[in-house]
Formats: C-alpha cells, structure tokens, sequence
C-alpha cells in the first residue's frame, strides 16, 4: 500500500481507476455485437478482468473480481429489439 500511496498518491482509486477501466471497457466491448455481449457475459467478463489484471499491475494494483451487472445499449438498438 505505501508503493501505490508513494507513486500515486492517496486518491489513486479516483485517478487510476476510472481511465484504466473506461480503456479496458472500450476496447474489449468494442469487440462484440449486442447479442454476444447479453449471451456470453461470463466470457466477456472474464476477458476484461484479464485486461484490467494486467493492466492494474503497473500501478501495483490487484484486482478481485469484474461482473457485468448492468448493460445499457443505445435507443438505436432498444427500438429494433421492441420492434421484434
């Protein structure tokens, strides 16, 4: 904890986590289509936390656990899944 406290300061969590996390999000997420991303969560999930794992070691970060809990897609693709 003194290393990341010594390199990054006390509000790391507020610096390092939501650009390393939004970078992660992009461009794994970036690599499904909507279906792929409701039917295979658990895959998906898997594959950002491998990212962001290896991402948060260099700010000698550890990472528990990701879950996708909640997936919000644009009115463009609600209104065609409605229109099924």
């Amino acid at each position: 904890m003194q290393t990341i406290y010594r390199n990054l300061g006390k509000n790391y969590d507020e610096r390092v986590m939501p650009s390393v996390v939004n970078e992660v999000l992009k461009s794994v997420v970036a690599q499904y289509d909507a279906q792929a991303l409701l039917t295979q969560r658990e895959m998906i999930s898997s594959k950002i936390r491998m990212n962001l794992d290896e991402r948060l070691r260099a700010f000698n970060v550890l990472l528990d656990d990701v879950s996708i809990v909640q997936l919000t897609f644009g009115s463009e693709f609600t209104k065609a899944i409605e229109q099924k």
